[in-house]
């Protein structure tokens, strides 16, 4: 148990959000990394401790696009990328990802990096894909986190996203 003037581990945020239905988090981080380590590990130890399933995990970069990290999020990255054959280049650009991650199923856990540079006035899909996502996403258990350096909401999400902050 921690002390109350200890100040509560980015990945323990994520999940009290999460367990009260936050559907959309921003992590402001410089090591993405570790946090995204930190996030995997946690809903694996509370899993176990509740006796319940593991949640799918995915990931998304610029680089890599959308993969799985955990075994349940390789079956649920299977079944989304069914239409297109396999092919994970439609998840390429991060509006399309988004859409695809439409079709995840509750309880699923997102994580999305850099997307602070999608963002953009060249960029209005990306964010309307986003804000589309905080409804179906409240109301299925599942979480989107993104994690950046630094955070300057699109005012279209301003009052939608939770933002935390970890620093190095």
């Amino acid at each position: 148990a921690s002390s109350k003037n200890e100040p509560r581990s980015i990945s323990a945020q994520v999940m009290d959000a999460r367990s009260v239905g936050t559907p959309l988090i921003v992590i402001e981080t410089p090591d993405p990394g570790s946090v995204n380590h930190d996030l995997v590990t946690a809903l694996a130890t509370i899993s176990n401790k509740a006796q319940s399933p593991t949640p799918p995990i995915l990931i998304w970069d610029a680089s890599s696009w959308m993969r799985a990290l955990n075994d349940e999020g390789v079956a649920v990255l299977e079944s989304l990328l069914e239409e297109s054959n396999g092919d994970n280049s439609i998840t390429a650009h991060p509006a399309e990802a988004v859409k695809v991650l439409q079709n995840a199923p509750p309880s699923t856990f997102i994580i999305m990096a850099n997307m602070h540079r999608f963002w953009g006035e060249d960029n209005p899909a990306v964010v309307q894909a986003l804000f589309n996502l905080r409804d179906q996403f409240k109301a299925t258990g599942r979480t989107l986190v993104m994690t950046m350096p630094d955070c300057r909401l699109p005012s279209e999400l301003k009052h939608d996203v939770m933002v935390l902050s970890e620093k190095l």
